[in-house]
């Protein structure tokens, strides 16, 4: 069995589920808006910081994935 996703009609609320595979409906199966998204419950775990990505955050050697920074390179 496919999996299965879930729409929200932001117009009436009205909450539905599509099968993977199908697209994205056009218009909400009840009313015919357009106003529709992915219902929050089906959009997957967020992390800690609020967001979907969250990122590796600053290392020990600079900004970023681990760089040196933007800043000048000091040679020793």
């Amino acid at each position: 069995m496919a999996g299965m996703r879930k729409f929200r009609c932001y117009a009436c609320q009205h909450e539905w589920e599509e099968p993977y595979g199908t697209g994205r409906p056009a218009v909400c199966p009840k009313c015919e808006s357009n106003n529709i998204h992915r219902a929050d419950s089906d959009r997957g775990r967020r992390s800690q910081t609020g967001g979907y990505g969250g990122g590796r955050g600053p290392s020990d050697e600079g900004r970023g994935r681990g760089g040196l920074g933007r800043g000048p390179r000091v040679m020793e």
